[in-house]
Order: C-alpha cells, then structure tokens, then sequence
C-alpha cells in the first residue's frame, strides 16, 4: 500500500468534482484541498488544511477545530474566546481573549508546530458561519 501511494502522490492528486449534495460554490483552491483530504482518506490517513492567508476552513459554526489540546466548535471558539469583534465590511474580526493554540505547519522546517492565533474572522452568509483564523 505505500509504494501506491507515493507513485500515486508523485503522479498528482486526482482532482474531485464538487460533491452533487453541498450547498454554496467551492473556489478552485478549496477543491485542490478537497481532493488532497479525500486522497489521504483513501490510505486512511488524517490530514488537515491550514495556511495564514485568513482563508475560511469552516462552513459552519459546527465545525470542530483542534484548539489548546481539544476539538472545539467553531461557533463556541467565537462566542468563549473573541473580545469585541471590529466589523470590517464583511464579517467580523476579533482578538481571542485568551491564548488560542492550534497545529501548523513550520514554513521552515515543514514539520506539525504548535501556532498561537493572533486574529479570527466571522462571516455569515445565509445561516451558515464561516471562521477564518489570522496567525500572524
């Protein structure tokens, strides 16, 4: 099973449609993700997507993120942790109230690094939310 999936990750990803049944559009870059993450999930391996462009991970305030050693929703993140959000023309910005730790990638060395959130943004679109985090 290794050897397939180096030769298949050394060949490309697969790239995924957008599945049939999800509500919204996804951009060109959240599919590439899609289609790494249903990729890893076929050699049953874990794998995340994080970057500090303060692009939107989670589709709905349900979603649970990994935060100071637990999975926590993304709607109780804002509501424990924000201090008075700033509206910025499209969603909200905040500053957590406490230090919020999360995995990351070091640009550096490449390795999984414990990263300190500096900002989180809200957006609502319809009755979804969607949480985007600042690092640095």
């Amino acid at each position: 099973m290794a050897w397939k999936f180096i030769d298949e990750l050394k060949g490309g990803i697969k790239p995924i449609d957008q599945p049939k049944d999800f509500v919204g559009q996804l951009r060109p870059y959240q599919l590439t993700g899609l289609s790494w993450l249903t990729f890893m999930r076929q050699y049953g391996l874990g794998a995340c997507l994080a970057d500090d462009m303060g692009l939107g991970k989670c589709l709905s305030g349900d979603s649970l993120i990994y935060v100071n050693g637990s999975l926590v929703e993304a709607e109780k993140i804002w509501s424990q942790y924000s201090r008075e959000p700033e509206f910025d023309g499209e969603g909200f910005w905040a500053t957590p109230n406490e230090p919020l730790e999360t995995n990351s990638i070091d640009e550096e060395t490449g390795k999984i690094c414990i990263e300190t959130l500096k900002k989180f943004h809200k957006i609502f679109i319809g009755d979804m939310t969607i949480l985007k985090e600042k690092r640095k």
